[in-house]
């Protein structure tokens, strides 16, 4: 009757480990199953940020690029109104020596 009792006992501890085991790997599945959505949430986020980030970049480039053609195009537009001042100067100046030589030659 003892042993009887004890291979009872011995049958509902061993259902008891399987049933542990069970709830044990169901356990273990749950928690990698979340660390997994977890993961591809940070990894989404990451990506995301990434993205702002190259698309940030590119606004200033593209921003840099405008405002270097922009001074560019300032620079090249005061370079030619330079050279007309210096040719109307360079003229006058002729104009003025071409009077004062027909000048000095009458007197």
């Amino acid at each position: 009757m003892i042993s009887r009792g004890v291979e009872e006992n011995l049958t509902k501890i061993g259902e008891a480990v399987r049933i542990a085991n069970i709830e044990r790997e169901e356990t273990d599945n749950d928690i990698l199953k979340k660390i997994g959505e977890g993961l591809q949430l940070v990894s989404q986020r990451v990506a995301g940020e990434r993205q702002n980030r190259e698309s940030s970049e590119q606004a200033v480039y593209d921003l840099l690029k405008d405002v270097v053609a922009r001074v560019k195009n300032e620079i090249d537009s005061e370079k030619r109104e330079r050279e007309k001042s210096e040719d109307s100067l360079i003229s006058l100046l002729e104009d003025t020596c071409n009077k004062i030589q027909q000048l000095s030659q009458t007197y």
